[in-house]
C-alpha cells in the first residue's frame, strides 16, 4: 500500500474506526468506517493510476 504515500495512515485510521465500532456497539461508526474505506479505496486507485500515468509520459 505504500505505493501511494501515507495510505497506510488511512488504512489504520479505518481499523481504528472499526474496532471503535464493535467497542461502542455504534452503528454511526461503523458508517464512518465504511466511508474512510471508500475514501482510501478510491485515494490508492487515483494514485495508482496517476502514477502509471507519469512513468508513461
Amino acid at each position: 500500500m505504500e505505493l501511494v504515500p501515507f495510505s497506510a495512515n488511512a488504512a489504520g485510521a479505518v481499523l481504528l474506526a472499526f474496532g471503535l465500532a464493535l467497542i461502542a456497539r455504534d452503528g454511526v461508526f461503523a458508517l464512518v468506517a465504511y466511508v474512510i474505506t471508500a475514501l482510501t479505496l478510491a485515494w490508492v486507485v487515483q494514485g495508482l493510476l496517476d502514477g502509471s500515468r507519469a512513468v508513461r509520459g
